[in-house]
């Protein structure tokens, strides 16, 4: 087992327990953590206001069918991991098993061919239904995919047109989907190695990050102010917890920008490159739909100056229109009319 509850209650403090009902678990273990970020602290320093609302990263912890020892992808299995936007994938790597066969390269590579024979089972048995009518672009698209998938590579390894970047989100297919590696390890992992592993990832393109799963989970249950010590003892610099949600930001493209006032001071999670009308759907349809301009200052300037006012003196407020770039640490005041 990878111990992916472990690590999922390690990084949500959630406390869940995997239930097993004929080899399969029933639910899928769901939580939101917030993502951690000193420009916000910062700010509700500055505004102190009513409520502070960070960014989210929401998590589900899946398990699959289990027989005599290997998972087989199931329907209820993958129905879960359709309705995500990106897959964490949690490997085990304790040093002391090194010698029992444990090599999450391998491991990887075997769930990526799961993945890629899910999605070649539902192309091919699409085909089937579109064989009977005419030529369709869905039918080039699915070909190009078949052709991809039997040549044993995942689909996210295609770029994909416009057009064809629709028909992949409705598909929700698996291997098209970005991935990243939790590599879960333990006291007894050798950190040179554990480096040597997740460089491997990395060079590879695949965004890879260590937690020590089971240890992390057991520091989540006591007090937050005694878990600086326990950090220290064992020489953990940085928490799984904040590296895992930088692998999934990074991994998913995202970018945080802020609104902030006396009322609420708030994060928003928006795909790298979104525009200002793109980043006020964010916030609220009636925003995007009615939007007439964007009032944008970034948080570097802001800080500097101390405060909007004396921001606004040395004209480093702007205001910015519909296209306009959304960067990381925007703090963004939407003026909408609708």
């Amino acid at each position: 087992m990878s111990g992916k509850t472990t690590v999922f209650n390690a990084l949500t403090g959630a406390g869940a327990k995997v239930e097993i009902s004929g080899g399969f678990k029933v639910t899928a273990n769901m939580a939101s953590i917030p993502v951690p970020d000193d420009r916000l602290d910062y700010l509700a320093g500055l505004y102190k206001p009513k409520s502070v609302v960070p960014a989210k990263v929401n998590m589900v912890d899946v398990a699959g069918l289990v027989t005599e020892g290997k998972r087989e992808l199931d329907e209820r299995y993958i129905s879960y991991l359709k309705n995500t936007d990106a897959l964490a994938v949690v490997l085990k790597y304790f040093t002391a098993g090194i010698e029992d066969g444990l090599h999450p390269e391998e491991d990887f590579r075997r769930i990526v061919e799961e993945f890629i024979l899910s999605d070649l089972s539902v192309v091919e048995n699409r085909l089937k239904k579109l064989k009977k009518g005419r030529d369709t672009k869905e039918t080039d698209f699915l070909l190009r995919c078949k052709e991809c998938l039997e040549g044993e590579k995942p689909l996210n390894s295609i770029s994909f047109s416009l057009e064809e970047t629709n028909f992949v989100r409705g598909f929700a297919f698996l291997s098209a989907k970005p991935v990243f590696v939790i590599l879960n390890i333990d006291e007894s992992s050798d950190r040179d190695k554990v480096e040597a592993v997740l460089r491997g990832f990395r060079d590879a393109g695949i965004e890879a990050v260590s937690m020590y799963g089971k240890l992390e989970m057991d520091i989540m249950e006591v007090e937050e102010k005694e878990r600086k010590e326990y950090l220290e003892e064992f020489g953990i610099g940085e928490l799984g917890k904040d590296k895992v949600l930088r692998a999934a930001y990074n991994t998913l493209n995202l970018i945080s920008f802020f609104t902030a006032g006396e009322k609420e001071v708030r994060a928003w999670e928006v795909k790298r490159g979104a525009t200002a009308v793109e980043a006020a759907g964010r916030i609220h349809t009636d925003m995007e739909r009615g939007f007439i301009k964007a009032k944008v200052v970034s948080f570097s300037d802001l800080k500097v100056c101390g405060s909007m006012g004396e921001a606004k003196k040395r004209g480093l407020v702007r205001m910015e229109g519909r296209d306009y770039i959304v960067k990381d640490g925007d703090i963004v005041e939407i003026f909408f009319n609708v």
